[in-house]
C-alpha cells in the first residue's frame, strides 16, 4: 500500500476532484487558453510576425497528440504516477525556458517537449484517475475536473495580462511555469493516486469489496483496427471540430456582423465561463441519463448553437448562445472520455483514450486555418457554420453504429452466459 496523506476516505474523493481540477487549470488552462496573451509581446520582443508566434502553440499541439498516440505504450513501460511526476518536472521547466528563447526554433523546440509532456499531467490522467475511484457519479466528478481549464484559463489568464505589463512576457512565463511546478507537484506527491486501492480505499459507491474494474474492457491490441474503433474516432473527431470551429470563429464572426470588437470579446468571455460550469451540469446527466442521451442532446444543441450564430447580428438570439455553446462543447472534455471508458472499458483505457484524444486534436488544429480560407473566399463564416452543423450531425449517425454495437455486444454476452 501507498502512503496516503489523508485518512478520512470521504475527503480524499473530494481532495481527489479538486485536485485534478487544478491540474487542469495549470495545463491545459495555462498552455491553450492563455497562448494568445503572448502573442503581441513576444512578437514585439524577438522581432517576428504574429503568425509565426501563433505556430509556437500549433507545434504544442501537434507534439501533443502525438504523445498521446504512445500512451499505451508508454504505460506498459512506466506506471501512471511515475509518468506523471516526471513530466509534472519536464513540462513546467521547458515552459519556463520561453523566457530565455529569443529565436523562433527555440520556441518550436521548446514547444515540443511541452506537448510531449503534457499529455501524461493533463486529460488522460486526469481521466483514468477520476474512473478508478468514482464507480458512481464519476460523470459528475469528471466536469468538476475539467472545470478546472476554465477556471485556469479566467484566473490565471487575468493575472497573468497584469503581469505581462507590469513585469514583462520572460518573467509572466516564469511566474506561470512555477505555479504549474508546484501544483503538479503537490498534488501529484501528496493527493493523487491512480486507484483508491493504491491507499486502501474503496472506488465511490462500490459495494463490493474492490471492483475488479482494471482488469475489465477490451484490449486495445484486438481492437485498433476495428470497425467500432475507427468510427468512434471519426466520430469524436468530427465532434472536437465543431466545438474548436465555435471556439475559434465566434468572436471574429461577431465582429464581421456588427459587435464592436470589446463586445465581440466579452461575450466569448462570458461563453468560457459559462462553459466551466456547465462542464458540472453535463457530468450530472452523463450520471443520470446515460452517455447515449447525453450524447445525441449535445449534438442538438451544438446544432442550435450554430444556427444563433448564423443569426447573431439579432441581440435577442446572444441570449441563447451562452447556455447553448457551454453544453455543447462540454461533450469534448467531459463526455468523450465517458464514452470510451464505457465502449472500451478500463483494461486499455489510456490506449483507446490516447489515440482518440491524439486524433481530435490534429482535426482541431486545422479549423483555425480553414475558417481564414473560408472567410478569404466568402467575406463570412456562415458557409463554415453551415458545414460544421453537417459533419456534426453525421457524427450522430456514427455514434448511433456505436451504441448499437455496444447494445449488441451486451446481448451476445448475456446469452453466452445463460447458455454457460
Amino acid at each position: 500500500m501507498k502512503t496516503k496523506f489523508f485518512h478520512n476516505e470521504k475527503l480524499y474523493y473530494v481532495l481527489i476532484v479538486a485536485a485534478c481540477a487544478m491540474v487542469m487549470a495549470v495545463t491545459i488552462g495555462l498552455t491553450s487558453n492563455c497562448s494568445s496573451l503572448f502573442f503581441i509581446p513576444v512578437s514585439e520582443g524577438i522581432g517576428v510576425p504574429r503568425g509565426s508566434v501563433g505556430v509556437i502553440n500549433t507545434v504544442l499541439m501537434i507534439s501533443y497528440a502525438g504523445s498521446s498516440m504512445m500512451a499505451g505504450f508508454v504505460y506498459r513501460k512506466f506506471s501512471m504516477m511515475k509518468m506523471f511526476l516526471f513530466c509534472a518536472v519536464l513540462m513546467p521547466v521547458g515552459y519556463g525556458l520561453y523566457a530565455a528563447a529569443d529565436q523562433l526554433y527555440q520556441f518550436y523546440l521548446l514547444s515540443l517537449i511541452i506537448g510531449a509532456a503534457e499529455p501524461y499531467v493533463s486529460l488522460l490522467p486526469v481521466a483514468r484517475i477520476i474512473g478508478n475511484w468514482f464507480f458512481e457519479k464519476s460523470g459528475t466528478a469528471l466536469g468538476i475536473a475539467t472545470m478546472g481549464t476554465g477556471i485556469g484559463g479566467m484566473l490565471l489568464g487575468s493575472l497573468s495580462g497584469v503581469w505581462i505589463e507590469s513585469l514583462g512576457w520572460r518573467a509572466t512565463y516564469l511566474i506561470q511555469a512555477l505555479i504549474m511546478l508546484a501544483v503538479l507537484m503537490l498534488t501529484g506527491i501528496f493527493v493523487l493516486r491512480e486507484k483508491p486501492a493504491d491507499v486502501g480505499f474503496k472506488p465511490y459507491g462500490s459495494h463490493a469489496q474492490l471492483p475488479a474494474e482494471d482488469c475489465s474492457g477490451r484490449s486495445f491490441r484486438q481492437y485498433r483496427f476495428s470497425a467500432v474503433f475507427i468510427i468512434t474516432c471519426f466520430a469524436a473527431v468530427l465532434h472536437a471540430a465543431g466545438s474548436q470551429t465555435m471556439v475559434s470563429v465566434l468572436e471574429p464572426h461577431l465582429e464581421n456582423v456588427g459587435y464592436a470588437a470589446s463586445k465581440a470579446a466579452l461575450i466569448l468571455s462570458v461563453c468560457m465561463g459559462v462553459l466551466a460550469v456547465c462542464k458540472i451540469f453535463f457530468g450530472m446527466l452523463l450520471d443520470k441519463l446515460g452517455i447515449r442521451r447525453v450524447t445525441y442532446l449535445g449534438i442538438v444543441v451544438m446544432v442550435m448553437t450554430f444556427v444563433v450564430s448564423i443569426f447573431a447580428r439579432y441581440t435577442v438570439m446572444m441570449l441563447l448562445i451562452f447556455p447553448l455553446m457551454g453544453f455543447a462543447c462540454s461533450y469534448i472534455t467531459v463526455g468523450i472520455p465517458y464514452l470510451i471508458r464505457k465502449v472500451f472499458g478500463a483494461r486499455d483505457y489510456a490506449a483507446f483514450f490516447g489515440v482518440v484524444s491524439a486524433l481530435e486534436n490534429l482535426g482541431s488544429s486545422v479549423i483555425p486555418t480553414v475558417s481564414g480560407m473560408v472567410y478569404d473566399a466568402t467575406s463570412s463564416y456562415v458557409p463554415l457554420f453551415v458545414a460544421a452543423i453537417i459533419f456534426v450531425s453525421f457524427s450522430g449517425m456514427l455514434y448511433t453504429y456505436v451504441f448499437r454495437w455496444v447494445s449488441r455486444e451486451k446481448r451476445q454476452a448475456a446469452a453466452a452466459g445463460q447458455n454457460g
